[in-house]
């Protein structure tokens, strides 16, 4: 047996594969073996033109008996074994070949990353693809068939090497369901004929029968790989299998056993961060904002590790950093929101989605700046969306360019008519340019199309510039009870301050304008009027203190030189 690496495989039909896979092969390995089982489209002659060697064999519904029939024709020292729809570089494919002459006795896992028609469910895994070439070193399994056992058996170590394999057969959405449906068939077999302990088979019969809706049987499998494992199950079965049957559990509407399920395999693995993630998206969707919160905090701080089972590691991060931040900003937080945003712009430059959102969370925290400059990074088709406008129309307000505002508003109501925040903008644009009859008009439409807090705080300010101080309170205390969860809208409390100051109630007031200042930090125009609270109350030296303050922040502020004026006719 000479030293060298033969790559081997099995066919069916897959000429157009060949053709793009069989040249890196034939560069880079020292024997290619095709087996073909039973093509009708060329397959045969297209891999011996290329180089290969071809042997056929008749299916069996038995993958690890189509293979073994290649591994009989090696002659070389070593072997790997590939599909005809996985891609690597010649590069690769050599340096596969020194290390494992380099390594001898050794068996070498891959990192095969499975692509997906959705980008965000692309998944990756250790896969054992090299091995040394002994007659005792023979697949079992009629699908998904394994190695590992029989390299154990001789006692072959087996070793991680970082090579990439992309494996491109499951792009086809129709694909995928077609052969989730025959590997359940087979699987169907295995356990037919004794497999009814092999963890693996109960592994991947959970997937498929999941994959082809047959819910039932996937819900039982998972409940038994969890509850009776077989003997050595790893434990990363038992946490894949426990997350798989919590969300067969919420389907069928028994959230609280999908909760249970999912505290149960949080308890078992504390930084098990799929886990945590499905648990943090199962509070969510339940309104359990505080909870979902924590345990997306706790699984963006876990390990997110390939393992030897498929994990969407990409995907994963990014979806927990994306809930994370979506919770964050329901529960009033956007300063903490944009940073997990720009995390995942940090990874994905391209990602939009991320874009736009980190621009919404900018905004919010008078990033303005920022925030134009991601929506300037957009793509083109991307700007255009109605959100995108909406954006951009808020940053011109933001930034008191009332005309190009007005008119994005507009265009983003054209599109958007049943958003509510449009009329709200359109309103506070209104009550800008005091103009409190059209601003009452906006705000009662937006109200009619949700009754938020925001738009309560406007009919508030409405109130207040039409001299109505009670009925401004009243609003804001709708405001209060809307957002016991959860902090009101920016500019609550000095808008509250400024009510009870004109109801004469100073020490209220002052309370309100120091909540306001300890959330937003210094603001002329607040200290101003937190500076009146303390005049009103007669404490001299707080108000000259707080009216100087604002000078110095705003020179020549009315409310300020007003306020020193005053204190010196005392």
């Amino acid at each position: 047996m000479k030293p060298g690496l033969t790559v081997a495989m099995i066919v069916r039909d897959e000429r157009e594969n060949l053709e793009h896979l069989l040249p890196v092969l034939t560069a880079g390995a020292d024997d290619v073996i095709v087996v073909d089982t039973g093509s009708t489209d060329g397959t045969m002659d297209t891999a011996r033109s290329l180089g290969a060697r071809v042997f056929e064999t008749r299916w069996t519904n038995d993958f690890a008996c189509a293979r073994n029939r290649g591994l009989d024709e090696v002659l070389t020292s070593h072997v790997m074994w590939i599909d005809a729809d996985d891609r690597l570089d010649v590069a690769d494919l050599a340096r596969v070949r020194e290390r494992a002459l380099e390594r001898g006795r050794a068996g070498l896992m891959l990192l095969l990353v499975n692509a997906s028609h959705d980008t965000g469910a692309t998944s990756s895994s250790w896969q054992l693809r090299v091995f040394p070439n002994r007659p005792e070193h023979r697949f079992r399994g009629r699908i998904h068939e394994q190695l590992q056992t029989a390299l154990e058996a001789t006692g072959t170590p087996i070793e991680r090497f970082d090579v990439t394999i992309r494996h491109e057969g499951y792009l086809d959405p129709a694909e995928v369901v077609r052969k989730a449906r025959r590997n359940l068939d087979l699987l169907r077999l295995e356990l037919a004929e004794g497999s009814e302990n092999d963890v693996n088979v109960l592994y991947h019969l959970m997937k498929a029968a999941t994959a082809c809706g047959e819910l039932e049987l996937a819900r039982g499998t998972a409940r038994r790989v969890v509850e009776t494992p077989p003997e050595r199950t790893p434990m990363d079965i038992i946490q894949a299998a426990a997350v798989q049957w919590a969300r067969i559990e919420y389907q069928r509407g028994q959230r609280s056993e999908a909760e249970r399920i999912l505290r149960d395999a949080t308890q078992r693995v504390p930084d098990d961060a799929v886990a945590r993630f499905f648990l943090g998206d199962l509070l969510r969707r339940g309104g359990e904002l505080a909870g979902a919160e924590r345990e997306f905090s706790v699984a963006s701080a876990s390990p997110i590790r390939n393992t030897n089972l498929p994990l969407p590691v990409a995907g994963l991060r990014r979806a927990i950093l994306w809930n994370w931040a979506e919770v964050l900003e329901m529960l009033g937080h956007p300063e903490r929101a944009e940073p997990l945003y720009r995390q995942i712009l940090a990874e994905r430059p391209d990602d939009d989605a991320a874009r736009v959102a980190a621009a919404r969370a900018a905004i919010a925290c008078d990033h303005l700046e920022e925030a134009e400059h991601d929506l300037a990074r957009l793509a083109s088709s991307a700007a255009a969306e109605a959100e995108v406008v909406l954006l951009r129309a808020t940053v011109a307000f933001n930034r008191e360019r009332d005309d190009e505002s007005r008119a994005l508003f507009e265009l983003a109501r054209a599109r958007m008519p049943r958003h509510w925040a449009i009329p709200l903008h359109l309103g506070h644009l209104a009550l800008r340019n005091r103009d409190t009859t059209a601003a009452r008009t906006h705000y009662e439409a937006a109200l009619r199309l949700g009754d938020h807090p925001e738009i309560r705080v406007g009919l508030a300010a409405v109130e207040l510039e039409n001299g109505r101080p009670a009925e401004a309170l009243e609003e804001l205390a709708r405001v209060a009870d809307a957002c016991a969860t959860r902090p009101v809208p920016p500019g609550t409390h000095a808008l509250a301050g400024e009510t009870l100051l004109r109801l004469g109630r100073p020490s209220e007031a002052r309370g309100a304008f120091e909540r306001h200042l300890s959330i937003h930090g210094p603001d002329a125009r607040v200290l101003a009027r937190l500076a009146d609270c303390y005049r009103e109350l007669g404490v001299t030296d707080a108000a000259r203190l707080g009216y100087t303050r604002a000078l110095t922040m705003s020179p020549g502020l009315a409310e300020a030189v007003r306020g020193l004026e005053s204190l010196a006719t005392r």
